[in-house]
Order: structure tokens, then C-alpha cells, then sequence
């Protein structure tokens, strides 16, 4: 028999949908038509647009084999998606649940290993906001940053529910692979990934308010633009943590994109129309925002993302410009326009090489 992974394209896009198929007879639902979203075979999960008969149309979530969350989280995340919809007015996903109340369906096919968890939620016209980011539109993200913080204050439970603890820097549930960079980069990865950890540590030691679910991967890439309306996607990454680390995640995000200072201006107006923005010292938050560029690196490794020949040069960048200025934000720009790896940092040169993307 062939796995999945011994396949061709098409043919792994042929059975997973012909799980997606199987996942769906769990729902009411009619379906007419079932069609892999373009794009999304290559993310973390795969979405199938449903289209039903005489009905609305729905987005299925088929994840991976393997699960890089916390057991359970998908429990935490349906439970703060129906309070965000019960108590506020932000339009966020509608999780629907199966004939028999199940948030989830879980299950394998012959062809497909491990098991998979899918989930259906209604669907969300429009584009990401990476497509086209503005300061109009990241003012309005500025705002619904500030009103899931202070939803997500109310709605967390005294101690961690069943998501992930982001108090280190490697913390989503994957091992840690950039010792793999040292033959080119020598100690960079490992010097960064301390410092990193060192803020995390004090941030941890003395709270600036208790620990909280915040929503933990606030990119522009998980708010959809429809008519000029904003909805956050994806809280699958939900993270038991603080305000200022969720703001760090979308911050880090903002600076792959032009005009980066001005999105982050404008951002940040948004969130104080709201609420005052969290307490932090810029080396704080410069350190929050290289915890979370090496966790989505380790990431990039683990799953070998095809651009890792553009994404590792460029993160040995910021994390040599952070490390010898950690008090101040590096020069910024997206990764197409940035400057090749330098080999004669002054810092660094001694133990740093020319960018080689490892085998």
C-alpha cells in the first residue's frame, strides 16, 4: 500500500479530500461541493471550502498527522470562540458542531497516516490582510487586539486550560533544530535562543498581570479583509501567556511588510482607542519579538519549508542586529529587499559564516 507521503500531489490532495468527505458525513450538513482551498496544502492544515445544498458554505480544517498544540486545545479554542460570540460583537469564526454535539471529528483512511482532527467552521469571504495591509486596516487590527486582551482577561480560568504555556522560546510542541544552523552560523542561533529566553524568564518571574489566553498567531495573515471589515482567524495557536507577548507576535509579523513602521504606528493607534497598551520597555519587547521569530524558524526547519533559503539568511540578520542592540528595533523591511547575510559583522564575524542553507 502507498502512503500519503509516497504519492504524488495530486493524489495526496485526492485522499485528503476524500477524508474531508467522510469527516463531513458526521455533520448536518448537504454538501454539494468540496474543494481543497489554493494555498492551504502547504500550510500547517489543510482547508476544504464546502459548499451545501441550499445552504450556507463552511471551511473544513483537516490538520496534519502530527499535532504541534497542546492535547485538547481544540476544546479551548471552541470554548473562547462561543464566548467571544456570546459577549462581544467581533465577528469571529462560528465553530459547528456534529450530530452528536462533538466539536471535532477525528479519524484515519487506509491511504492517509496517523489520524486526523478536522473541524468545520463557517466560511469567511475576503482575502488575508497580508495582501494588502494599510494603516487604515492595521488601526482596525490595533482594535480588535485590544478587545480580545480584554475579553480574553474576563473569560481565562485561574490556571492554564488546555493550551500551550508560552514561557520558553521553543514552545510549541516540536524539538528544537537550530543547532542544525551551526556549521554556518556557529553559535548566533543558540547565543539569540538564550537571551530570548532570559526575557521570557523575567517577563514570567514578575507578571505585569496574571497570565491569560491570548490568541498567540495575530498575524496579518489571520485577518481576513471583506469589504473592509476585519475578522481574526486561526485561534487554533492559543497561548496561556501575556498581552505583551500576543502584541510582540503581531509586531514581528508587521515587519515583513513595507511600511512596517507606519502599520505599527497605526496599530498601535487602534489598540489605544481601546485600551492603554501594555506596560513594557522596549528591550522587553524586542526580546519577546525574537522569542517568537526563532520559534516560527524552528518551525520553518521542522517542517522544511521551501523558503528556508530565504528565511534563515534573513533571520541570522535580525537576530545579529538584536543581539548587539538589544535595547532598540533592528532595520526592518521584508526579507526580498533586505541585504545578504554579512560574513564580517564586527559582533559576530568570529563565529559566523556566509549563509548555507543546511542539507
Amino acid at each position: 500500500m502507498r502512503f500519503l507521503e509516497q504519492m504524488d500531489e495530486s493524489s495526496q490532495q485526492d485522499h485528503l479530500c476524500a477524508l474531508a468527505i467522510r469527516a463531513l458525513e458526521r455533520y448536518d450538513v448537504v454538501v454539494a461541493r468540496c474543494a481543497l482551498v489554493p494555498q492551504s496544502y502547504d500550510t500547517y492544515n489543510t482547508l476544504f471550502r464546502v459548499d451545501t445544498v441550499g445552504g450556507p458554505t463552511f471551511a473544513l480544517r483537516v490538520s496534519p498527522e502530527g499535532s504541534i498544540h497542546a492535547q485538547g486545545s481544540e476544546i479551548a479554542e471552541a470554548e473562547w470562540l462561543e464566548a467571544l460570540r456570546r459577549d462581544t460583537d467581533l465577528p469571529v469564526p462560528e465553530l459547528r458542531k456534529t450530530t452528536d454535539g462533538s466539536l471535532m471529528v477525528q479519524l484515519g483512511a487506509p491511504e492517509v497516516p496517523g489520524q486526523r482532527r478536522c473541524a468545520l467552521f463557517g466560511w469567511l469571504p475576503g482575502k488575508p490582510m497580508s495582501q494588502h495591509p494599510s494603516a487604515d486596516l492595521a488601526a482596525k487590527a490595533g482594535r480588535i487586539s485590544a478587545l480580545l486582551h480584554q475579553h480574553g482577561a474576563i473569560h481565562s480560568p485561574p490556571t492554564p486550560p488546555t493550551v500551550l504555556v508560552a514561557d520558553r522560546v521553543i514552545y510549541w510542541r516540536m524539538e528544537s533544530l537550530l543547532d542544525e544552523l551551526t556549521p554556518s552560523y556557529g553559535s548566533l542561533f543558540s547565543d539569540a535562543t538564550g537571551r530570548a529566553q532570559q526575557v521570557l524568564d523575567r517577563l514570567w518571574r514578575n507578571p505585569p498581570h496574571p497570565a491569560q489566553i491570548v490568541h498567540g498567531d495575530l498575524t496579518l495573515y489571520n485577518y481576513m479583509v471583506f469589504k473592509g471589515r476585519l475578522t481574526p482567524i486561526d485561534f487554533q495557536d492559543m497561548i496561556w501567556g501575556f498581552e505583551l507577548q500576543d502584541l510582540a507576535i503581531t509586531i514581528a509579523s508587521i515587519r515583513n511588510f513595507d511600511d512596517a513602521n507606519a502599520l505599527v504606528d497605526a496599530f498601535y493607534s487602534g489598540y489605544v482607542q481601546v485600551r492603554p497598551l501594555p506596560d513594557h520597555d522596549t528591550e522587553t519587547l524586542e526580546g519577546l519579538i525574537a522569542a517568537r521569530q526563532l520559534d516560527s524558524l524552528n518551525y520553518a526547519l521542522f517542517v522544511r519549508k521551501p523558503e528556508l533559503d530565504t528565511v534563515i539568511p534573513h533571520m541570522a540578520r535580525l537576530m545579529t542586529e538584536w543581539l548587539d542592540r538589544p535595547d532598540r528595533a533592528p532595520s526592518i523591511g521584508p526579507p526580498s529587499l533586505l541585504v545578504p547575510w554579512p560574513s564580517s559583522t564586527p559582533a559576530r564575524a568570529a563565529r559566523s559564516r556566509p549563509a548555507r542553507t543546511p542539507a
